[in-house]
């Protein structure tokens, strides 16, 4: 026959004596755990220099960024000043153009009123074979009868008012046809004389003229 027992066993206390120490040896030291703080303090420095690594890194990038915005603005202010250059190169061609036509227009009617003068002060049997004018030197080639005619000319001219220092250069006496004439140069100033500051640079005076016969 066989028997079960459905009691849970009890438990035995065992007790745990603890091992005798040998006589004479001296007992155990208690390891001393490691301290964390170096490795903090390295964790901390490579941060600290990984964030400055980061603000370099930034602060470089930024000043990349306004070296090529400062780059950028001188290259719009340099073709800024290559075009106003320009304009004013183009600006200084169309003055000088408008002075060269006042001055040529000027001249123009300077050219007529000297030769509308030099036709109603021309006496009969006088006639003007070239007329040339430059500085207020007006310089009048042409051929008369006598002698008389010629002076009566120049008289005219100097009571006209447009012409001052009106001087008789050359008479030369020359025949065509068996037709006896003569062929004369006269030299005037044309406006009024200038003032005695100014005298030096009027025209000279032409030499008495040199009569001549061919």
């Amino acid at each position: 026959m066989i028997r079960i027992n459905l009691f849970r066993p009890e438990k035995k206390d065992i007790l745990i004596t603890p091992p005798l120490e040998a006589p004479g040896r001296e007992p155990a030291l208690e390891t001393p755990r490691k301290s964390s703080t170096p490795s903090l303090v390295l964790l901390l420095a490579v941060v600290a220099l990984a964030a400055a690594a980061l603000t370099q890194q930034q602060s470089t990038a930024r000043e990349k960024r306004l070296l090529r915005l400062a780059e950028d603005d001188k290259r719009k202010l340099t073709n800024v000043l290559v075009k106003l250059e320009q304009l004013e190169f183009r600006k200084a061609t169309v003055e000088k153009k408008i002075g060269l036509i006042n001055q040529l227009k000027s001249q123009r009617e300077i050219a007529v009123r000297i030769m509308d003068n030099l036709s109603a002060n021309l006496p009969d049997w006088v006639w003007l074979t070239e007329v040339s004018y430059e500085n207020q030197l007006l310089r009048m080639k042409g051929r008369a009868v006598s002698n008389t005619t010629i002076a009566d000319y120049i008289a005219k001219l100097e009571k006209s008012g447009l012409f001052s220092s009106v001087n008789l250069v050359e008479i030369t006496q020359r025949t065509q046809r068996n037709e006896p004439f003569l062929e004369f140069s006269l030299n005037a100033v044309y406006g009024l004389p200038a003032p005695p500051e100014e005298a030096s640079k009027t025209p000279k005076r032409a030499s008495p003229a040199r009569k001549r016969s061919t």
